[in-house]
């Protein structure tokens, strides 16, 4: 489209980013490059009421997400739908117009089976998911990822999330959860900006 809206910024260039919660109970999400420095945040749109609704059912769209750079400027905004039918996710411009969509491969249970990366109803890449531990015993961390691959099956970035370690007698503290984008490149728009989303969507759960 030709607008500012899609010239790519920290937030979006980066190779490597770390999506963490400010606290356990927080709606608000941090967004952080390898060397800790924040790029941006997201919090939830709308009332707390239609999001405990939407967490106990499926009739119910999720509540948007707003994602801004470190500066508060809008960079994105996600809409995720969960109609008793495939999970939708869907990616706009800070003016609500549409980029594209992340469908869900399957039905029930969608979300953890991966999804197709749509534009306009064209398939132009997918997003695979990936379950392995590190670790053994009390010290086991459970990581849990998305490989995000183009039409050839080229891998252009993975998305992993870490559970973290619990406290234990070795560790007297709890290492928080967090999920981490990690690109060999900077990407291209617009997977630049489904990498992302894929990432808050996937820390947000």
């Amino acid at each position: 489209m030709g607008n500012n809206d899609d010239r790519p910024t920290g937030l979006l260039s980066a190779t490597e980013l770390t999506v963490e919660r400010r606290d356990t109970f927080a709606e608000i999400l941090t967004i952080k490059d390898q060397a800790g420095i924040q790029l941006g945040s997201t919090r939830r749109a709308g009332t707390k009421l239609l999001r405990i609704v939407s967490e106990w059912t499926d009739f119910f769209p999720h509540r948007p997400i707003e994602v801004t750079d470190a500066n508060g400027q809008p960079m994105l905004w996600i809409e995720q739908r969960g109609l008793l039918r495939r999970h939708i996710i869907t990616v706009c411009r800070p003016d609500r117009t549409r980029i594209g969509k992340l469908v869900g491969k399957s039905w029930p249970g969608l979300r953890y089976t991966g999804y197709w990366v749509e534009i306009d109803g064209e398939r132009i890449g997918e997003v695979l998911v990936e379950k392995h531990g590190e670790g053994s015993g009390e010290r086991l961390v459970e990581r849990n990822g998305y490989r995000i691959a183009d039409t050839s099956g080229v891998e252009l970035a993975r998305i992993v999330t870490s559970k973290g370690e619990q406290r234990t007698r070795a560790v007297p503290h709890t290492t928080p959860r967090r999920t981490t984008l990690q690109a060999s490149q900077q990407l291209s728009e617009p997977f630049a900006r489904f990498a992302l989303t894929v990432a808050i969507a996937r820390h947000a759960d």
